[in-house]
């Protein structure tokens, strides 16, 4: 049995969103360039792990703004599909 594409991709949302919460806190207004080389980053991975979707665009436009990375934007995204997904719990 194969594990389901989104346990990789929830733990790559989470761990970019507690990334970009810790630069967002630490830091002040200073860390837009790596924030968004993160949340590209992260696009580009979880394209790569669940195939490329249109949902993955809502995120990257929310984290694209200022401020906004206190919102786990990423992580709910992929629960969602992964809530939405047919057959992945019949699969484990």
């Amino acid at each position: 049995m194969r594990r389901p594409p989104w346990r990789g991709a929830l733990a790559l949302a989470l761990a970019s969103d507690a990334v970009s919460f810790g630069l967002q806190a630490t830091g002040l207004g200073l860390a837009v360039v790596p924030q968004v080389a993160l949340d590209l980053a992260t696009a580009v991975g979880l394209a790569l792990l669940i195939r490329p979707r249109w949902g993955l665009l809502a995120p990257l436009a929310l984290e694209a703004f200022p401020g906004t990375a206190a919102f786990p934007a990423w992580a709910v995204a992929v629960a969602v599909w992964a809530a939405l997904e047919p057959g992945d719990a019949a699969e484990e």
